[in-house]
């Protein structure tokens, strides 16, 4: 009868040096991962998502303008450079409320953030009766936007509230922070962060990379569909306390056949949610694909950039909005 071998300390030893190896061989890997993420544009931390190099360029100083929130995920810091009241732009208007004229409140992500649709308007209608707060803010969706509005800008009592609704809200919404060097590092979860997962990301260029692969496609159409409802129901119960409210519609500059079936979604159920809400709405999207059709050339802020708009364009679409009776009945010249 044999005997099974024993174990034995060779045996072990070489088990050890397998393991051993297998080891260093991980941590060389995740170092070397650690590095190239490190060196290679931001963006490369953001797996399918694109950098949003606004904040780069904006060039901030360490929690200068924006901060971690665990409600919005991140925000501007109202008293600083760029939202120095209630969370708004800077405007040279009172704080305090004038009885005669019209607080009219714009809120959004970059289209209104960019302020060149409020700017027109602006021109055409003038300041006699109404005054224009921008209270945009760049990649924001509409919780965070909503969020926001609950949080700092009603403060300024708004008698009309107007949200520009971007298509691309039924997207993953990226988060912002300041790392620990001082670099403004962008990524997009689809979830909360955890105390952990914020400070593991702040360290960690490989970290933020798992995130963003991990929590890519998590968040179904049909999950995003009841967040942006979910969202505009609580916007249209805080607005109505005090204000009035209006959603415009901004389409993707491009022609319809060329967008994604999930944008077309978007724009079905978007429309779907407006009509049966009761809130007035002004959709531009057959304005856009009518001057896309007309040939247009100058509807573009940069070329190759189909999310925001030309000032020659918001010049147009002002005028169109006037004439749908926007601010018609607040506003004159």
């Amino acid at each position: 009868m044999s005997r099974k071998p024993s174990f034995g300390w060779k045996r072990l030893r070489k088990w050890f040096a397998k393991m051993l190896a297998l080891l260093m061989g991980s941590v060389l890997a995740l170092a070397l991962a650690e590095a190239l993420l490190r060196i290679l544009p931001a963006g490369a931390a953001l797996h399918r998502w694109n950098e949003l190099v606004q904040f780069r360029e904006m060039q901030l100083q360490p929690g200068d303008s924006f901060i971690i929130d665990d409600e919005i995920g991140f925000r501007p810091v109202p008293g600083g450079q760029y939202h120095p009241l209630f969370g708004t732009k800077a405007n040279s208007y009172p704080d305090q409320k004038r009885p005669s004229v019209a607080r009219i409140l714009f809120i959004g992500d970059s289209v209104t953030a960019r302020g060149r649709i409020i700017s027109a308007l602006k021109v055409r209608l003038g300041e006699d009766g109404c005054e224009y707060w921008n209270a945009g803010v760049e990649s924001y969706n509409t919780r965070q936007e909503v969020e926001y509005f609950r949080s700092f800008n009603r403060l300024i009592e708004p008698d009309h509230v107007i949200l520009t609704f971007h298509l691309n809200d039924y997207q993953v919404t990226p988060a912002a922070f300041v790392d620990d060097k001082g670099v403004l590092t962008v990524y997009a979860p689809g979830r909360r962060l955890t105390p952990r997962d914020r400070t593991l990301a702040r360290r960690f260029a490989i970290y933020r990379y798992w995130l963003s692969w991990s929590w890519f496609g998590s968040v179904s159409f049909e999950e995003s569909s009841r967040s942006v409802r979910q969202a505009l129901d609580d916007l249209k119960g805080l607005a109505s306390v005090q204000s009035r409210l209006s959603v415009i519609v901004f389409p993707i500059l491009r022609p319809l056949q060329q967008w994604r079936e999930r944008d077309r979604r978007a724009l079905a159920d978007i429309r779907d949610y407006l009509d049966s809400s009761g809130i007035p709405s002004y959709d531009l999207t057959p304005f856009v694909l009518a001057e896309l059709k007309a040939g247009r050339r100058d509807l573009h802020e940069l070329e190759g950039d189909d999310w925001h708009p030309s000032q020659a364009l918001a010049d147009r679409i002002a005028a169109f909005l006037e004439g749908e009776g926007l601010l018609a009945s607040e506003c004159r010249r």
